[in-house]
């Protein structure tokens, strides 16, 4: 149990360190493109706000997209 947490943390810590000093971030050409996702202006502006609604398309793989639009500041893909 004790390998399994320090391995997590070393993992997220070592990620958000590569993120920071690298400037690594998501490309937000690659999250329009697909019948499946939202819009990236809908999904960077407001992203609780569309996602109850969805019929069509998957909410939760739409959140991890806004996610990523939020963390690269994705306006206009």
């Amino acid at each position: 149990m004790l390998f399994a947490l320090a391995a997590t943390v070393i993992s997220l810590a070592s990620r958000l360190l590569a993120a920071g000093q690298l400037a690594i971030r998501p490309d937000p050409i690659y999250l329009d493109g697909s019948c499946l996702h939202l819009p990236v202006q809908q999904l960077h502006d407001g992203l609780l706000n569309p996602l109850p609604t969805l019929h069509s398309q998957p909410p939760f793989w739409n959140f991890l997209l806004g996610i990523a639009a939020k963390a690269c500041s994705a306006q206009d893909a």
